[in-house]
């Protein structure tokens, strides 16, 4: 009975009463009826007249709230006197029961005045509240869709064709720009019976848009264009929306929507723009900050329309995506007038009106720190809807956490150059990169000192490898320091949208060989294998034949083509190089070591033993207590390198 007609606007519960009244007449009630209503009206009144010791006058006092009975019993107070001897003896509870059309029997004590003084304040207000409806005056369904971002005002753009502009916002949604002065003279009720604002726990509501429909300069639709395509100014960075907590606006029971993907310096969800407000003291006027926010400023100022996909174009924050940071507006001001008078008749009536004044609120940190000013008892319950500049990584790791996923990382972990004589730059992921990488436009390797460029010949690409080579003109200098510089971004394989930013800068290290040169034999101490080898090889080898081969697993293999210096294969290199120890020396991830009187041994540092040899000539296995490792490298002693051999304690290996 109480739905709204969409053409005349008012209850039908109206029709009703007039329905009835017809019947009544029909069944010809209708004489004796207004007779008695008309009879017990005069006797009421003359009744009041001979009582009211300001019975016949007419009177209005204009008081500033809020107010309470006090200020209407003191100014009704203020009339007995003015009014002389006719109120003289008067008692002024006496005299509110008559204003208030009542009689002792019903109100028979101070406290039953008083009260029935407060309902007529309280009807007051509550006769000045412009219900939420009439804004649009389109119905629930139609207000329920605009804030989900839906309705014919979110999805109609300015059109230019043969020199008229169609779907104008001022035409379109004028009624809006009618209710303006409402929203600034009396109260509008906050709309908690549609489901974007049924339970706002934080006192806060956010809308955020992410299209512009209006030709102006509050967005990229310029004035005579046409505003297809066209976007807000943004000022915040999408994080990501819980479709869970929105699930009426978002159509689904749950989901996640994740908008921080990488480190571009375009944000990934484009320009979005968002406002709200959080109403502190200010409850009674939530519903106009609701209109200012979504309504005038964003819509009809800024033609600021659609929603984030995932969440509610306007909503309690709660429902709302998180984000960097929100525009604030709050009430400066609220002045409300209460009109107390009373007609000839010897009625009292209680109006009321309101003076509201809107402005921005919190500063640099827009609604984050004026929610925090307002309710600083609960300053941290904001933190977790709005994060900052710079927050949303943070707040996207530990949302997807709960879920079992992890952000990925791309990064550059390590810039080398070959040994001496090399012309070769390795650049080190911490995983693949993407197809391309060694594209030399993408780098400048240049002396840190002067600038100067290291001209690059081309790169090589390794489809199964974690590192690309950068190969240089000429073979970097050694002794001198070099820095690369990214001048592209640079794409993780798996995870395109995962990148090296532009303008990233490590230092060039210089490397040495994991190898022992021995006359014209080798000991490399790690051998550069496919990432798909489980296995790791340390080899001896002269320029004809592998003698020996050593493997991580703890075995050895006799002689061999292959698997050697004179062949593709090359060792591996590091900063360390070879290090040599007390009876020891190490070579990549390899150690020779005099373990005790008798025994030498060539082990891993997973310390598996690939081989043991003994002083009688016997050659043994893998014994773990025979690892060189167990025991620290020391400090160099009784190990050394000629051209001709190599001495570790004891023992020695020679061509």
């Amino acid at each position: 009975l109480t739905q709204k007609s969409r053409l005349d606007r008012k209850p039908k519960t109206m029709k009703l009463h007039l329905a009835s009244t017809a019947l009544l007449l029909s069944a010809g009630f209708a004489p004796t009826l207004s007779k008695t209503l008309r009879r017990n009206e005069a006797r009421n009144l003359a009744e009041r007249r001979l009582a009211s010791c300001l019975a016949g006058t007419s009177f209005s006092k204009t008081l500033t709230g809020p107010i309470t009975h006090g200020e209407i019993r003191e100014a009704v107070s203020e009339l007995m006197t003015q009014a002389g001897e006719a109120c003289a003896g008067t008692d002024l509870d006496s005299e509110l029961l008559l204003l208030l059309g009542e009689t002792s029997a019903t109100l028979s004590t101070a406290e039953a005045v008083n009260a029935a003084l407060q309902a007529e304040i309280d009807a007051a207000r509550e006769k000045a509240v412009l219900p939420f409806w009439k804004v649009t005056r389109m119905g629930d369904q139609f207000d329920r869709e605009f804030m989900n971002g839906g309705s014919d005002w979110n999805d109609q753009y300015e059109l230019v064709s043969d020199g008229q502009t169609f779907h104008v916002l001022a035409d379109d949604a004028d009624i809006i720009a009618d209710n303006v002065q409402l929203a600034a003279s009396q109260p509008i009720q906050f709309p908690d019976y549609l489901t974007n604002f049924a339970d706002c726990t934080l006192g806060t509501v956010m809308c955020c848009h992410v299209a512009d429909r209006q030709g102006d300069a509050a967005g990229s639709c310029a004035a005579g264009e046409e505003c297809v395509d066209a976007n807000p100014i943004s000022n915040t960075d999408i994080c990501h929306s819980d479709m869970e907590n929105a699930p009426v606006s978002n159509r689904v029971q749950r989901g996640l929507a994740v908008y921080d993907l990488d480190r571009d310096a375009n944000n990934a969800e484009g320009s979005v723009n968002c406002h709200g407000f959080a109403w502190g003291d200010n409850v009674d006027y939530a519903g106009n900050l609701l209109f200012d926010v979504a309504f005038k400023k964003s819509l009809m100022d800024k033609g600021y329309v659609k929603n984030v996909p995932g969440a509610p174009m306007c909503g309690c924050i709660e429902q709302m995506p998180v984000v960097e940071y929100a525009d604030c507006t709050d009430i400066t001001s609220v002045t409300e007038t209460y009109t107390v008078s009373a007609d000839a008749e010897g009625l009292l009536s209680v109006d009321m009106s309101s003076d509201v004044t809107y402005g921005s609120c919190g500063g640099v940190g827009g609604l984050a720190d004026h929610y925090k000013t307002i309710n600083t008892d609960n300053t941290g319950a904001i933190d977790s809807h709005i994060v900052g500049q710079g927050g949303c990584s943070g707040a996207v790791e530990e949302k997807l956490s709960i879920y079992g996923y992890t952000r990925s990382e791309f990064e550059i972990v390590s810039v080398q150059s070959l040994p001496e004589g090399e012309r070769t730059v390795r650049v080190t992921f911490n995983t693949k990169p993407s197809a391309g990488a060694a594209d030399i436009s993408k780098y400048n390797i240049y002396v840190s000192d002067t600038s100067e460029a290291l001209g690059l010949s081309h790169g090589i690409d390794y489809i199964d490898r974690d590192y690309i080579d950068l190969i240089t003109v000429d073979p970097p200098v050694v002794g001198v320091s070099y820095q690369l510089e990214t001048i592209q971004d640079i794409s993780s394989r798996v995870a395109p949208m995962v990148k090296v930013d532009t303008g990233f800068t490590m230092a060039v290290t210089e490397t040495k060989w994991d190898a022992i040169t021995i006359g014209n034999s080798y000991i490399w101490g790690q051998i550069e294998t496919p990432p798909n080898y489980s296995k790791e090889y340390m080899s001896i080898s002269s320029p004809e034949i592998t003698n020996i081969i050593f493997e991580n697993n703890g075995r050895a293999h006799g002689s061999q083509t292959g698997w050697g210096a004179w062949y593709e294969e090359k060792p591996t290199f590091s900063e360390e190089g070879v290090i040599w120890g007390n009876k020891a020396v190490q070579i990549g991830r390899w150690r020779i070591k005099q373990i005790d009187d008798q025994h030498i041994s060539v082990s891993h540092e997973n310390d598996n033993v690939s081989r043991i040899y003994r002083d009688d000539g016997t050659i043994h296995g893998n014994v773990a207590a025979f690892s060189g490792f167990l025991t620290p490298l020391g400090e160099p002693s009784c190990a050394y390198l000629t051209e001709n051999y190599l001495q570790i304690g004891d023992w020695r290996f020679a061509e």
